[in-house]
């Protein structure tokens, strides 16, 4: 194993242009495949996607060939010209390195034969697909990174927006109450993995505004709200989204007793109990050692703590300390 590259600072700005999530998405992949047991396929699996984009974005060839020429200076790109079994390569050679869409949508929901991980399947339907020019490319490209939170959160953020500002409607309904699900589901699905990409970037104003989009969509996006405002102790917030979920299982009895009641147990125990240590010493601008010294006198009263929570009377206890 080797480091091709130094990690590049991160990218602070939201309005990420096509260049950086396709720069983002090859580094990524060499990331993930540095820390495999197939690394070295893995590698010229990658090369044969650069190729490919290459050609697909031909304004970016000079920022893609950045990384051919990495694996070139450690000898891989010559390992990549000898090899004729790399599953990735033979695919996109089959298809004379052009895009395949049809091929690349049908592959969604099934797998590459010689294809042995998730990852490395993505990547040969990547540069099947092609641009995202077209409703139907951009659908795929946005399916391709759900699910991928940890790694792929720019790209998932990048292309969900495509998809959602131009959906992909080419499906065959029997009525117009089944488009309606559809169409109801896909914006669902497309705001809340904004939102999710959002939320790994930091930015809870715009995770926030993704969810509320997705809420109209599906109530069920309320669980997602009620728990980030339950972590940024907006309580009023919390308790309407929880309001709304209680609505929905009213009549639903099994439901309710496993979706909705431990967060009905949860919001009661942080309206008692709603600081935690971190918050009264931020709170106060005292250290550990000054907090633990005060609380001395309190520190088994129920009244005061419950677990990890503090509740408004210690609150008070401590501003009339710290006050005299």
């Amino acid at each position: 194993m080797f480091t091709l590259f130094k990690k590049k600072e991160k990218i602070e700005s939201f309005t990420v242009e096509e260049k950086d999530i396709l720069c983002n998405l090859v580094e990524k992949y060499i990331e993930i495949a540095t820390a495999n047991d197939t690394t070295l396929d893995d590698y010229i699996s990658i090369i044969a996607l650069i190729i490919i984009l290459q050609k697909q974005y031909p304004e970016y060839l000079k920022n893609l060939q950045y990384y051919i020429d990495l694996f070139d200076k450690k000898g891989i790109l010559e390992e990549y010209e000898k090899n004729s079994t790399n599953t990735p390569k033979k695919i996109f050679s089959e298809n004379h390195f052009e895009s395949n869409v049809d091929l690349a949508e049908k592959m969604l929901y099934s797998f590459f034969e010689g294809c042995t991980r998730r990852p490395i399947h993505f990547l040969i339907i990547i540069g099947l697909c092609g641009r995202p020019i077209t409703p139907k490319q951009k659908y795929i490209m946005a399916r391709i990174f759900e699910g991928n939170y940890y790694s792929f959160y720019q790209q998932k953020r990048y292309y969900s927006i495509l998809s959602l500002n131009d959906p992909y409607d080419n499906f065959n309904f029997s009525n117009k109450s089944d488009k309606i699900l559809y169409e109801n589901a896909n914006n669902y699905s497309r705001n809340k993995e904004i939102a999710i990409a959002f939320q790994k970037e930091k930015n809870d104003k715009k995770y926030e505004e993704y969810m509320l989009k997705a809420e109209q969509y599906n109530v069920g996006a309320n669980e997602d709200l009620f728990r980030f405002y339950m972590r940024n102790g907006e309580l009023k917030k919390a308790k309407e989204c929880l309001d709304k979920l209680e609505k929905k299982y009213k009549e639903n009895k099994d439901g309710y007793n496993y979706y909705i009641k431990p967060l009905v147990e949860f919001y009661n125990y942080k309206i008692k109990y709603p600081y935690l240590r971190k918050d009264i010493l931020e709170k106060f601008n005292i250290d550990i050692k000054t907090f633990n010294e005060i609380i001395k006198p309190i520190k088994d009263n129920i009244e005061y703590k419950c677990k990890d929570g503090y509740s408004e009377k210690t609150i008070e206890y401590l501003t009339s300390k710290l006050n005299n």
